[in-house]
């Protein structure tokens, strides 16, 4: 909570305290090696006690890219629309808007670079995105990134190039 608070404070927020590891931010040298570093996080969530993940876009079009490219990969994956009425445990992959009221045991925000997350809009979005983890946070990203990220993930994010 405390890295969201980052991006958005809310000084009249009272958060549950949760502990767990810190979010990861991943700097990915080009989007093939960002899918696949998702697509290896997926799988540490598959061998892992936690029920769901969910892969939290800034787009329709974008999860439907990241949904395509991971199924390419052999990872199933339930992309959220309008016309979904539900989801099943497993991996999710949704908008900020259509994840906003729900809770995912791990959480993957994909692209978050200064080119896509750049507004005040994206930065309420990017919020969402990650409030909605119980337990694990991964946030990835090609190019530089978001200038709405928190400065100390910036040393995180070195520490953390693939």
């Amino acid at each position: 909570m405390q890295f969201a608070q980052a991006i958005s404070p809310n000084p009249e927020l009272v958060a549950m305290e949760r502990h767990g590891e810190a979010p990861r931010v991943v700097r990915c040298s080009n989007h093939a090696v960002e899918v696949t570093t998702i697509r290896q996080y997926v799988h540490e969530f598959q061998n892992s006690a936690h029920n769901s993940l969910a892969i939290i876009c800034k787009t329709q079009k974008q999860a439907g890219k990241i949904s395509d490219a991971l199924q390419a990969e052999g990872v199933e994956t339930q992309l959220l629309n309008d016309e979904s009425r539900d989801f099943t445990r497993g991996v999710i992959v949704c908008t900020a808007h259509m994840a906003k009221g729900l809770e995912f045991d791990q959480v993957v925000v994909p692209e978050v670079n200064d080119k896509n997350y750049s507004t005040v809009m994206d930065r309420n979005l990017l919020y969402v995105a990650c409030t909605r983890t119980m337990h694990r946070l991964m946030l990835t990203y090609t190019g530089s990134p978001s200038h709405l990220l928190p400065k100390w993930s910036e040393q995180e994010s070195r520490a953390n190039v693939i």
